[in-house]
């Protein structure tokens, strides 16, 4: 911690990180000891990483697994050392690294506290005023008295939260810990962590969720494979990642192999009957599209759903999935047959043909199990001529 650093709150100064893996454990002795290191190999996890956080600010870090998001938040909390460059910090630090990181299995919910608040440097008094807090925050009712070892991953990010926002820190760390649990509570965090905003927390926030990111955030870190790909304003720096990803996701191929989950097939109905392109809609008619699964797999899987519909000339004129809409997982069973929908009770698409495709992910929304494209799936005509351009858009007329 430094005191020198004025209005900033965290400083990461030319910070790198490398892991060296070691043939066995007689080669790691003589690196120790003799700083032999000719015979290992050796992964930068982070290159040369260098920004800096003002206190009160929102910080976002994106990018892909592997990219070193969660080795340098380590770093900043003081969990792991660099292995050259430098971090300051000034303010108390609450982190929410991996779930279930410095909890002791075989002690309750509360006995966990009491010791994680004395590691915090809190007193015994203060940890007992914040233990009622704790307690009603995360909502674990008789889990809170029993071994933590009881506990599933969603009851874990309840009572980290809640021990971290009770310590009142300086400088609050998330690392993907939200992406688990109920989506009432993550609601409930989020808002609580605006709120903590709002009173001039520091917040560093790393999460796949796109949306809550540029929602949270003023300024986003796109790290790439330990490289600073990009800095600046959120939506920027996101709308560049989606990009890239968009980008990355055309050159993969469309088979895939031995997907644990397939789509079958897509399927488009309007007021109950089913069409294609050769069954033109008209503006403003209402479509429901249908996309069939089959799992291939012998275990339950969580799923999440993703639909895009795209012009003639491959320009995206819609995209969601469940994931963005932070809609919970569908939980697929052993060999099932099924279908999800989404339903336009208007769609606003103008004279053109449309290609939809489907996608299935895994409950992380990072991994594609399976992509279908299906061309030319319907066809929009206008009677007659109203407007020009994509889309059309609710206007009135002033004359006078």
């Amino acid at each position: 911690m430094s005191s020198k650093l004025g209005d900033i709150a965290v400083s990461v100064s030319s910070l790198s990180k490398e892991y060296y893996f070691f043939k066995n454990n007689f080669w790691r002795l003589l690196w120790v000891f003799a700083d032999i290191a000719r015979y290992t190999h050796k992964f930068s996890a982070l290159n040369d990483v260098n920004f800096s956080i003002h206190k009160g600010e929102s910080f976002g870090i994106i990018g892909q697994n592997g990219s070193g998001k969660s080795t340098l938040l380590k770093i900043i909390a003081g969990t792991s050392t660099p292995t050259s460059g430098k971090v300051e910090t000034c303010g108390r630090i609450a982190a929410l690294l991996e779930l279930g990181l410095g909890f002791h299995q075989d002690l309750t919910g509360i006995e966990n506290i009491k010791l994680n608040g004395l590691f915090s440097g809190l007193t015994e008094r203060e940890i007992t005023e914040k233990i009622k807090f704790i307690e009603d925050f995360s909502e674990l009712g008789e889990f809170f008295y029993r071994p933590v070892k009881m506990y599933s991953t969603g009851m874990f990010m309840r009572l980290a939260f809640s021990m971290a926002i009770a310590v009142e820190p300086e400088i609050l760390i998330v690392d993907e810990a939200l992406s688990v649990g109920d989506q009432r509570f993550q609601k409930k965090c989020i808002d609580y962590i605006t709120n903590l905003l709002e009173k001039g927390i520091t917040l560093l926030f790393c999460s796949h969720d796109q949306y809550t990111v540029e929602r949270l955030c003023n300024r986003v870190l796109w790290l790439d494979k330990g490289h600073v790909k990009m800095l600046g304003n959120s939506r920027k720096v996101v709308a560049a990642y989606q990009e890239s990803l968009k980008e990355k996701a055309k050159t993969q191929a469309q088979s895939f192999e031995n997907p644990p989950i397939i789509i079958e097939d897509i399927e488009l109905y309007s007021n109950g009957v089913r069409i294609d392109a050769s069954k033109p809609l008209e503006p403003f008619s209402e479509l429901e599209i249908k996309i069939k699964y089959h799992s291939l797999d012998k275990n339950e899987l969580n799923c999440h759903f993703g639909l895009g519909i795209y012009s003639s000339d491959e320009t995206e004129m819609f995209a969601t999935s469940t994931a963005i809409e932070n809609i919970e997982v569908k939980k697929v069973g052993p060999g099932e047959k099924g279908s999800v929908q989404i339903f336009f009770p208007k769609i606003l698409l103008l004279d053109g043909e449309y290609t939809v495709t489907g996608i299935i992910q895994d409950d992380t929304a990072l991994h594609v199990y399976h992509r279908l494209i299906k061309n030319s799936a319907f066809r929009v005509l206008m009677p007659r001529f109203e407007a020009r351009g994509a889309f059309f858009m609710e206007h009135k007329w002033r004359l006078n």
